[in-house]
């Protein structure tokens, strides 16, 4: 049986997203394949995180496409997802950087503690940048 997460992401509460893991980043805002949606995301980034490397949370991480953007930019990224297979595919792509990737809800505390990035799914509405 695959994770379904209540409540989260886009419209429908039921999602598997252990199902979806393996083609998750098929989509252009989710695997960052694209030079130019890549870079958009990374100037994104820069603009929202602080200008000088410090830790970061990415709550709902998927496969870790922005926090690998995150942890290029010098950040220690933690990374957590309710996924197991999303958080092992953000994992992968991690392990070069200074993150690690959790599975579950984060503790409040861990919450507290770190500087969140701006979840994946309202970006696009906030952005106005048109390669997103």
């Amino acid at each position: 049986m695959g994770n379904r997460a209540e409540g989260a992401g886009g419209d429908d509460p039921g999602i598997d997203w252990d199902a979806r893991a393996a083609a998750f980043d098929d989509e252009p805002d989710h695997g960052l394949r694209d030079p130019s949606v890549r870079a958009a995301w990374a100037d994104r980034l820069a603009d929202w995180l602080p200008d000088t490397p410090g830790d970061v949370l990415d709550v709902g991480c998927g496969t870790g496409s922005l926090a690998l953007l995150a942890a290029e930019q010098g950040h220690r990224v933690t990374a957590v997802d309710l996924s197991p297979r999303m958080a092992t595919r953000a994992r992968a792509k991690l392990t070069a950087h200074d993150a690690r990737v959790l599975v579950g809800i984060p503790a409040p505390d861990l919450i507290r503690s770190l500087t969140p990035l701006v979840p994946h799914t309202h970006t696009e509405r906030l952005s106005g940048d048109a390669r997103l």
